[in-house]
């Protein structure tokens, strides 16, 4: 079956009788907020398809190829989602069963018409729902979703892929008296349920050393951020698409060449350089405080020196005209975003959203930078 979406949910929990239309998007947002599905791509694969045929009295024989696997924005589950649908399977089947959903939703909408008593309501279910909870904390065993991959050829110990404190790991050997096992944090597009016993192994082995480039060591390694190449004081993020356990040689040079590209001004305007970005919607330039977006399908490193000043120059009149107010002092200004919005800038950069029931033409600047010290 194809995964869901946002909408194919929303029709399926419908079908369901699960939910109503002003639970279906916080319920949505809150799965995605606590790690249990994220949304993303999955590129498809290739495998080879052998085929028979039976023709005039006996089987041909043919090879094809075929495309499957590819998914694009689906809600896809998460090692610590799938673990957390095991355990409330597991412990609170009759909770978790769509009838009793779908039981509930009926109880509440009789209360909302009163022809149901809610404190009646609340009595049944929770009378049999506390009990189960207090012997679910005493007798459940800890879901770690832990599964043997294998053991390790060279040591002889067991590897493991497990929900850590951290998240999805592997691990190699296991604790006994005056030994401890070692752990490795898996990286962005792997998983415990399909982690092979090698990817795993080569897991330990990082932060591993690939080359030298200009007398420097060339080390792929992996960190909070994800994976990256470390090259002499350098740290350079390596993309989703490459899998840092396999990294070929002329892909971590290109990499180090880009980044050294980066480094190097593209341009001088007004004194001063202009360097290329990468951001989330592909390369920029960075010209002081301000962000000029390159043209979707132009290259930076083709820019012109005029080109560069015409594109600074549209950014700076595009600005003027966004902005509603400024303290050009402190590098704060509140600049007009989409959908009636009005945004607080600081140094270039969009901190948050003005608050409606702020005035912006009466807001003065120490409420701004209250409001820029806000976490939300």
């Amino acid at each position: 079956p194809a995964r869901y979406n946002e909408a194919t949910l929303v029709k399926k929990l419908e079908e369901l009788g699960i939910g109503r239309p002003s639970t279906y998007a916080p319920t949505i947002q809150i799965i995605q907020k606590r790690g249990y599905v994220e949304k993303k791509n999955i590129p498809s694969r290739k495998r080879s398809i052998l085929e028979f045929e039976w023709t005039g009295g006996k089987p041909e024989r043919r090879t094809r190829q075929e495309t499957y696997g590819g998914e694009k924005k689906k809600l896809i589950p998460t090692d610590v989602g799938m673990v957390v649908n095991e355990f409330l399977t597991r412990n609170f089947d009759n909770i978790v069963d769509y009838n009793f959903t779908a039981q509930v939703e009926d109880q509440f909408d009789k209360i909302a018409r009163g022809q149901y008593d809610w404190v009646k309501m609340l009595d049944e279910f929770y009378r049999e729902f506390a009990p189960q909870v207090d012997r679910v904390i005493k007798e459940a065993r800890t879901e770690k979703g832990e599964r043997f991959l294998g053991t390790d050829p060279e040591t002889g110990e067991k590897v493991f892929a497990k929900i850590g404190p951290y998240g999805p790991m592997v691990q190699l050997g296991e604790a006994a008296k005056g030994k401890k096992p070692k752990y490795a944090s898996l990286l962005p597009g792997m998983s415990i349920t399909d982690i092979s016993l090698e990817d795993a192994l080569e897991l330990f082995r990082l932060p591993k050393k690939i080359g030298e480039h200009e007398g420097k060591e060339v080390v792929v390694g992996a960190g909070k951020y994800g994976p990256y190449i470390r090259y002499g004081n350098k740290f350079i993020s390596i993309p989703a698409h490459l899998n840092p356990l396999r990294l070929e040689w002329d892909d971590a040079l290109a990499l180090i060449r880009q980044k050294e590209n980066e480094e190097k001004p593209l341009a001088y305007v007004e004194d001063k350089p202009v360097f290329v970005q990468r951001g989330k919607y592909g390369p920029y330039l960075k010209w002081g405080e301000m962000n000029i977006p390159v043209p979707k399908g132009t290259s930076p490193y083709g820019l012109e020196e005029e080109e560069i000043k015409t594109m600074i120059a549209r950014q700076r009149e595009k600005l003027k005209k966004n902005t509603l107010r400024e303290w050009a002092d402190e590098g704060i200004a509140l600049r007009k975003g989409g959908w009636g919005r009005i945004y607080i800038y600081q140094k270039g950069k969009r901190v948050k959203a003005l608050p409606k029931e702020i005035d912006y033409q009466k807001v003065d600047l120490d409420q701004i930078k209250k409001l820029i010290a806000t976490k939300n």
